[in-house]
């Protein structure tokens, strides 16, 4: 039978028939108050800038957050937004977002392995096994786990951070869509998701076991730091919570998936606290997005700062939910914004070769203060490999592949300055130098970008 266990104020609560097939713990510590019966909250130790901790730009950090756990915190803040919308009967005022904090993602990631990997379930929150510092690692079991009660939560937590003020766990479920609607549905779940003490979130995922540690502390909130796909039906939900109190609202929300620009609309919330989202039909492959936001002030904030996150649809490779390039736009303010004469480089393949074998990145111009959206240069990838010259045409990381046997390169110079054309096997191999035009137009772009610097540091000083 499941079962739904909660600490609030070291009462258990009842059993929430609407958590089916899945099991769901929570314990909150109230402001004020650190355990059952203490009126005294530690003193909290000296911590890091909020940005550094919560990682606002977006970027990862020793795996942390994983992509369900990226979920988790956008579905958490995104219910913060308009309580009532997603559950009425126990309604609560909207509350701030809360922001990441890298240490109690470490140690909800921790508890939720020890809960599938130790079977370890516990009403009280208390882990299995004594507890003692790893080092850089935060904490770990000291020895073989056992009966619950062995280490409290906040014992556990206090291996890696001293703000710890609550969590909720769950187990059974196989997505975070999933496990923070059952949170959502639990009453000191749903208490704990409200309370206004939280400020910071650590979300944790292992298999099918779920956790959220909240912590209290900090500097002030992000405007939009939680950006993250997730699919709904048959589409993909791309969704960012803007929080910026006093401004109107945000000027424009986009997300900007594979160059392309689709603008957010208010899903939940409002304008100037509230959740943005919009749906999208994706074909197969692998897609690139990140998120632009102008905020009611006139100031642009890109999440991921830098970089981009990945949609893969059907089967693909070669599809990291996080890569350190992202595709050129021009409808984005962040995408235009350039000095005439500037370059950059561009590549529009598909996703993964650009770099392997003949495929490499090209030149995107900057004309009137503005990027160009033309990449020039660019070696694309052949719709199937020229035979015989010794080359990865198609960009698969394979040289010849399906030429009906292995090539007799002994004939065939496979350097960048490749012999005349031949015929072997129905495929034809071609001259691989560059020819004319092109070295004289990556000339006229170098000599380009040479004479704008010049412009510029021949400026007077100001």
């Amino acid at each position: 039978m499941n079962s739904v266990k909660s600490e609030w104020s070291c009462k258990r609560m009842s059993m929430n028939r609407r958590l089916l097939a899945a099991l769901a713990l929570s314990t909150a510590l109230p402001f004020g108050a650190w355990a059952c019966g203490s009126s005294e909250a530690p003193a909290l130790q000296a911590q890091p800038e909020v940005e550094e901790r919560t990682l606002a730009l977006g970027l990862p950090r020793d795996g942390y957050p994983s992509y369900s756990e990226r979920v988790v915190l956008y579905l958490t803040n995104r219910a913060r937004t308009e309580p009532t919308a997603f559950n009425p009967d126990e309604p609560y005022d909207p509350t701030p977002p809360l922001a990441f904090d890298l240490n109690l993602s470490k140690a909800a990631r921790f508890h939720a392995q020890h809960i599938i990997d130790q079977n370890c379930w516990c009403e009280d929150h208390s882990s299995c096994c004594d507890m003692e510092a790893a080092g850089d690692e935060g904490g770990q079991c000291a020895g073989p786990s056992g009966a619950c009660g062995a280490t409290t939560s906040s014992e556990r937590v206090g291996y890696w951070s001293s703000v710890y003020s609550g969590e909720n766990a769950a187990k059974g479920y196989p997505s975070g869509q999933g496990a923070v609607d059952g949170w959502i549905h639990s009453s000191g779940h749903w208490a704990n998701i409200n309370n206004g003490g939280h400020t910071l979130l650590g979300p944790g995922n292992y298999e099918t076991g779920w956790v959220q540690d909240f912590g209290a502390g900090g500097g002030s909130r992000p405007v939009a730091a939680d950006g993250i796909h997730f699919q709904n039906q048959t589409n993909h939900t791309f969704g960012i919570t803007y929080y910026q109190p006093g401004t109107g609202g945000p000027q424009t929300i986009l997300a900007i998936v594979d160059g392309e620009c689709h603008e957010l609309d208010l899903a939940y919330g409002e304008p100037e606290h509230g959740a943005f989202e919009t749906s999208l039909g994706l074909e197969a492959g692998c897609h690139r997005y990140y998120f632009h936001v102008t905020d009611g002030d006139g100031n642009e904030h890109v999440y991921p700062s830098q970089g981009s996150f990945g949609v893969a649809v059907g089967a693909t490779d070669n599809c990291p939910f996080y890569a350190q390039n992202r595709p050129a736009d021009t409808c984005s303010p962040s995408g235009q914004s350039c000095e005439t004469g500037h370059t950059r480089p561009c590549y529009t393949g598909p996703w993964g070769t650009e770099g392997v074998g003949v495929c490499e990145a090209g030149v995107e111009r900057c004309i009137g203060a503005q990027w160009t959206g033309e990449c020039r240069l660019e070696e694309l990838p052949e719709e199937a490999e020229v035979c015989d010259n010794g080359l990865d045409d198609d960009c698969n990381g394979e040289v010849d592949d399906g030429c009906g046997g292995a090539p007799d390169v002994g004939g065939v110079d496979a350097g960048p300055t490749g012999g005349a054309g031949s015929s072997s096997g129905g495929c034809t191999s071609v001259d691989a130098r560059p020819s004319p035009s092109r070295v004289c137009w990556a000339l006229l772009v170098g000599l380009g970008s040479l004479l704008a610097y010049r412009r510029r540091s021949s400026r007077p000083a100001a």
